[in-house]
């Protein structure tokens, strides 16, 4: 991933496709895929999870709980960043690099296997990234969030 942009910070909106972090030594930034372009930031994925639900409204653990309890489990949940806003974020982990990138649900348009354990995502721009990770990992993870995302149908 290429930065088109820095900013010594950031907030997860509309536009925030996923949420990719860079380790370099000892020293942790983000990528973060916008429509079309890539900013870098010095805050790791977590701080921007956080600082992103606290704008919103709640604590980034205060919506894992809640995402915990409606979903009833506690591997890898998905968070609900904004109720108004309907953005709901789910983590993948990639089964080579064992990093979690977390991408917006909204965003995803369509996936498919590219080869055993390799996924292709197909963002809303007509952009993709490929990850390391099973289709049925994928399709777990996409489901909990859709579930997040539609819950009101499930009350």
């Amino acid at each position: 991933m290429e930065c088109v942009e820095v900013a010594s910070d950031y907030l997860i909106n509309q536009d925030t496709m996923m949420l990719k972090p860079n380790v370099t030594g000892n020293k942790v930034s983000t990528f973060v895929r916008e429509e079309s372009h890539v900013i870098c930031t010095n805050k790791s994925v977590k701080k921007i999870l956080d600082n992103s639900c606290l704008l919103y409204g709640a604590s980034f653990n205060g919506r894992r709980d809640f995402s915990r309890a409606f979903l009833q489990t506690d591997k890898k949940l998905p968070v609900e960043v904004s109720a108004p806003s309907n953005i709901v974020m789910f983590p993948l982990r990639s089964n080579v690099l064992g990093e979690k990138v977390w991408i917006a649900y909204h965003h995803v348009k369509d996936q498919r296997v590219i080869s055993t354990g390799k996924m292709e995502i197909l963002f809303t721009d007509n952009t993709t990234y490929q990850i390391d990770i099973s289709k049925s990992s994928f399709s777990r993870q996409y489901n909990l969030a859709a579930r997040l995302v539609n819950r009101k149908h499930y009350t």
